[in-house]
């Protein structure tokens, strides 16, 4: 960074990702991980009875 002078850009008014500067994200926990795991297996579940049906 130091040798291409790089440096960060502080718009706020992003066109592609976030800036750090926001705190109102969603914070992954360990019960948005498990109904995320629980979903995924009831898809998985309702694809196979499609298909075998």
């Amino acid at each position: 960074m130091n040798r291409h002078n790089v440096k960060p850009n502080l718009d706020t008014n992003l066109d592609i990702g976030a800036s750090h500067n926001n705190r109102n994200h969603i914070k992954v926990d360990y019960f948005g991980v498990l109904r995320a795991w629980l979903w995924l297996n009831v898809t998985l579940i309702v694809g196979y009875f499609i298909d075998i049906g």
